[in-house]
């Protein structure tokens, strides 16, 4: 399959992240609405033969950092007393430090993923000290509901918060995408409407807007060897899923589009899914699915919960 890298430049605050899955919604609303609803369930139909996998959008240049094996007992001490220059409480608060962390560079990784393991990865840390991406700020935003029959405000209890998320200016983010199924202009189109109409929750109010920048991808990081994969997505596991490490992150989704504007109710059956970072054996291949049963009116909708994966040697498993 074809593969693309998308640069999302945030032109407004955000207040739903950007995941994998609801960037394909995203993307499913405007394949409907360019081609038609037939056109769309025809696609969805004959997924497996014609798939897209993506990843969540991430920092420019940054990779979700993989869940393996940490250290322990002796290692885990040697480690902290390198980390430490000899000190090992400086070398315990640095261990402590680095767990906290989500994300690691794609030089850091090149370097890195013939033979993965996060001692190797805290030391590099430790030569690079100021290596780590741009975050985007929380910011609370105040909302009052609308009593629609007065066109005012109820007297209490109206009041509510949203947070949203503040990239800071320039801020690039990064999707990978492996298809065989849209082209680079179909892609670049499909994306751009997304971000002129805008991206997730109160999109209607000016929120979720972004540039998009659609080129082939040409780089290493798909086609290197390795018997385990580093998921790129907020992706679905099973016990079919070989010696598999991740974390979880329960998915609460909305319906959209002209779903969200009739009688249907708006709320999807949660979803438990793997983060981005986790790791399996395998050697390519779709892995994850294509959820059915995710809405309890719509049997037609689906979840996106395919794993979009770099190939890399485990040296802990």
């Amino acid at each position: 399959m074809q593969r693309y890298r998308l640069t999302l430049t945030p032109q407004a605050p955000v207040a739903t992240p950007f995941h994998s899955g609801t960037l394909f919604g995203h993307l499913c609303w405007a394949y409907r609405y360019r081609h038609g609803e037939a056109a769309l369930l025809e696609w969805l139909e004959t997924f497996r033969e014609r798939p897209l996998l993506l990843s969540d959008a991430m920092p420019e240049g940054y990779l979700p950092r993989p869940v393996v094996a940490p250290p322990a007992g002796e290692r885990r001490e040697a480690l902290a007393e390198r980390l430490g220059r000899g000190d090992l409480v400086e070398g315990y608060k640095r261990l402590k430090q680095y767990k906290k962390r989500r994300w690691i560079s794609e030089r850091a990784w090149e370097a890195l993923r013939d033979g993965y393991d996060e001692g190797a990865l805290y030391e590099h840390w430790l030569r690079e000290e100021g290596s780590a991406p741009p975050t985007a700020a929380a910011q609370v935003r105040p909302h009052n509901r609308i009593d629609r029959q007065r066109a005012t405000t109820p007297e209490s209890g109206g009041l509510y918060f949203v947070e949203t998320r503040v990239y800071p200016r320039g801020a690039r983010l990064t999707v990978y995408v492996e298809t065989d199924a849209l082209d680079e202009t179909e892609l670049a189109g499909l994306f751009g409407d997304v971000g002129h109409w805008g991206y997730g929750r109160d999109a209607s109010s000016g929120l979720g807007r972004f540039r998009v920048e659609v080129r082939p991808y040409e780089g290493s990081l798909f086609d290197h060897p390795g018997s385990r994969r580093l998921s790129l997505s907020h992706g679905a596991i099973d016990g079919s899923t070989p010696r598999a490490r991740y974390r979880l992150h329960t998915h609460y989704g909305r319906l959209g589009g002209t779903f969200a504007q009739d009688d249907t109710s708006p709320f999807k059956r949660p979803v438990l899914l793997a983060e981005p970072g986790a790791t399996f054996d395998g050697a390519g291949g779709l892995a994850g699915a294509l959820l059915q049963g995710v809405h309890g009116e719509r049997p037609e909708i689906r979840h996106h919960a395919f794993h979009l994966t770099l190939p890399f040697t485990d040296a802990t498993a």
